[in-house]
């Protein structure tokens, strides 16, 4: 018996939205005695952990060894002005004619109880599979399509392109079994959009594991500020590079570093130059060096647009951070930001480089205030944050829907 996960991204597409994918199926494979398949058309078979198994969906670019540049060119049609208007119900509809028999014929073969379709793209195809097999589908929406286009500023919210894509996510909302969403402000937002019971949403936080079991900080080290997430236009990461001057004036011996990754990294790297800022890139392949990475770090800084799709999409950085210890600084979007706030982990700005600056310097100088927020950031992963309690509910959906 198999559950199975449609996952329309390569590995390396996201790395949080495969960190969330990855978890929830070790956790339901292991908690559910049962195997987990995650069914994607951009990878080749491996086994990802004990039980848990990525399952190619063959096509011919992924034959000719083609499938990170079709994902690539995918994207660029995606954030295309003109081509995204009738994007998702169009590549869906397709897609489901492309490779659905073949998806269908991967999961007989894997005994797959329930389908889970990552994102609002795979759900089209993931019902009529679901459909034909006569299983449960569960949604697992780490954001809403809409939002992030109208964001992007490629849709108007309200248009008519932008309603089109709402429509058909609701529609295939009403058909699936289960709508799983990353945070209680999603739950709302899916209920009042889209009219679906609350009755058929559950939450599923993104969550960590402790990464570091004490917080050391070696005497005469850098003060490193990092920022760890993807470099693009949601991100406001020009916020913490005009903060730097101030903080790099008055504290000394520290250090600045963003991902070298996103779409707006070229710009951020010409904003650091013309303000003079000493600015490090880093990027790392794997998870364990990643995280060994910002067990040196001082403090994360997690800057942020305030749009409908920044709030809908829960950043898997805060999480990051909290596992290792790591305070934060963040500028206050309500939604997520909330639980910097609330659990004491860090400090909310308003969207303004001088508060900004101005809290950085306050937890890289007190030392007191640093390690109190670093312990409260390493006991809220342990108590509540951690990928068991968050995927627990799903657990038991589960359990009845297969």
């Amino acid at each position: 018996m198999t559950i199975g996960i449609l996952y329309p991204h390569p590995l390396n597409g996201s790395l949080g939205s495969i960190r969330r994918v990855r978890e929830i199926a070790e956790t339901l494979s292991t908690d559910l005695n049962t195997k987990t398949c995650i069914f994607t058309p951009y990878e080749q078979d491996k086994l990802l952990a004990p039980r848990v198994s990525v399952k190619s969906i063959p096509n011919l670019f992924l034959s000719l060894g083609l499938s990170n540049r079709l994902y690539h060119l995918s994207r660029i049609v995606y954030y295309n002005r003109y081509l995204t208007k009738s994007l998702l119900s169009l590549t869906a509809k397709n897609s489901d004619k492309i490779f659905s028999k073949k998806l269908v014929g991967l999961m007989r073969r894997e005994k797959t109880k329930v389908l889970q379709a990552e994102h609002d793209i795979s759900l089209y195809p993931a019902i009529a599979a679901g459909k034909q097999l006569g299983i449960p589908v569960v949604a697992d929406l780490h954001n809403i399509a809409a939002e992030e286009l109208a964001s992007a500023g490629l849709l108007i919210r309200g248009s008519k392109a932008f309603n089109k894509i709402q429509h058909f996510v609701g529609e295939c909302l009403d058909q699936v079994d289960l709508v799983c969403v990353v945070s209680p402000y999603m739950a709302s937002y899916v209920y009042s959009n889209y009219g679906i019971s609350s009755k058929k949403i559950v939450v599923v936080t993104p969550a960590s594991r402790i990464m570091k079991d004490e917080i050391v900080h070696v005497k005469g080290a850098a003060n490193k500020v990092v920022y760890s997430g993807m470099v693009t236009h949601r991100e406001h990461v020009d916020l913490f590079i005009r903060s730097i001057p101030r903080v790099a004036k008055s504290t000394r011996n520290s250090e600045f570093l963003i991902t070298e990754k996103g779409d707006e990294l070229v710009k951020i790297k010409r904003l650091a130059k013309q303000l003079c800022v000493n600015l490090k890139t880093f990027w790392f392949h794997t998870e364990e060096d990643l995280f060994g990475f910002l067990a040196t770090c001082r403090l994360g800084v997690l800057p942020s647009s305030n749009d409908e799709a920044r709030k809908l999409g829960t950043p898997i950085k805060l999480f990051d951070y909290l596992s290792v210890g790591l305070p934060i600084v963040a500028n206050d979007v309500g939604s997520w930001s909330t639980i910097i706030r609330e659990n004491e982990v860090g400090i909310l700005t308003e969207d303004d480089p001088v508060q900004f600056s101005s809290a950085i310097k306050m937890i890289l100088d007190d030392e007191n205030m640093r390690q109190k927020l670093s312990e409260n950031a390493l006991r809220l992963v342990k108590d509540k944050y951690n990928w068991h309690k968050s995927v627990e509910p799903l657990v038991h959906i589960y359990d009845k829907l297969i």
